[in-house]
């Protein structure tokens, strides 16, 4: 299921030209909030300027580490990467691949870029 979840204010804000990572936890509906297992997934996280709507052909695309039964997926962006983000109105998608190939958009949303000395 996909989720919006914008990654704007200063606790999810990318600086231009800074390393930037965030780590999303992924866990079944429920009151036990168990992680979901990723095993054998892969995942990436697309960023793209905001006047472009879905499927974002002209994304960046970054690989996301994928922390198996655990649920975790680490976003890591070095400072060359962000270096790299020319807009500042952008969004995002992180899209978790399973292990028959199959693509699922699990969060999706505006991704605040300020320069890095703001």
């Amino acid at each position: 299921m996909s989720r919006q979840f914008d990654l704007v204010g200063p606790r999810y804000v990318l600086r231009r030209g800074l390393p930037w990572s965030i780590t999303m936890w992924r866990g079944a509906p429920g009151p036990e909030r168990t992680p979901i297992d990723m095993t054998g997934c892969s995942a990436r996280f697309e960023v793209t300027n905001v006047l472009h709507p879905p499927p974002y052909p002209d994304a960046v695309v970054y690989p996301v580490a994928v922390m198996g039964a655990s649920g975790i997926c680490h976003v890591i962006l070095s400072a060359a990467d962000t270096a790299a983000i020319k807009t500042t109105a952008a969004r995002y998608r992180l899209v978790i691949t399973d292990s028959l190939g199959n693509d699922e958009v699990v969060l999706y949303g505006r991704l605040a870029i300020l320069e890095a000395g703001k």
